[in-house]
């Protein structure tokens, strides 16, 4: 049986706006887009002064035109990569980092199709020096330190995943290959 799409309830940026007024709330909201194929994950090399040289996810900070998180990390996707793979949302998953996890930082797992994944090449921008499709075992080992030939210095979203949240994304990953029925 096929996963389902998450129900995503798109918080309007006044809402978002409102909240951070509220004691506990997040001083920064940001979302991305963890893209993934058949148990595999886009990861991008970041290339500049925050967390430059790890490997990531299309995402950033959300803006006030924003219409949600979603929005967010659709417009990011778009910056970083140019054309996006036609996709599926079917999660999505807070994080929260920060010295008082002041940082909320929203991923939608997304599936893509296999035939797009392997047409794919992304344009990326100034942000990003490389891409690559990584199977996501190889990125949870690499969020519990386990000592890998080709060690990957995950940046603190995807390294808060792979530590925090590795079932929740397994879970999803194998239901994406469940055969529609």
């Amino acid at each position: 049986m096929a996963a389902e799409a998450t129900s995503i309830q798109q918080p309007s940026s006044a809402a978002e706006s409102a909240a951070a007024l509220q004691p506990g709330a997040p001083e920064k909201l940001g979302a991305g887009l963890l893209l993934c194929c058949q148990g595999q994950v886009l990861l991008l090399k970041r290339s500049s002064k925050h967390n430059d040289q790890t490997w990531g996810l299309p995402g950033g900070n959300a803006e006030s035109a924003d219409q949600g998180l979603l929005a967010t990390a659709q417009r990011e996707a778009h910056e970083e990569l140019g054309a996006v793979p036609a996709y599926v949302t079917r999660a999505q998953i807070l994080t929260k980092r920060g010295k008082r996890n002041q940082k909320h930082f929203t991923v939608f797992v997304a599936d893509v199709q296999p035939s797009a994944a392997q047409q794919y090449v992304p344009r990326l921008n100034a942000e990003h020096s490389e891409w690559r499709w990584v199977p996501w075992e190889q990125v949870v080992a690499a969020g519990s330190g386990a000592a890998t030939e080709n060690q990957l210095q995950l940046h603190p979203v995807v390294r808060q995943l792979a530590q925090q949240h590795a079932l929740e994304v397994q879970n999803v990953l194998q239901a994406c290959q469940q055969p529609e029925g």
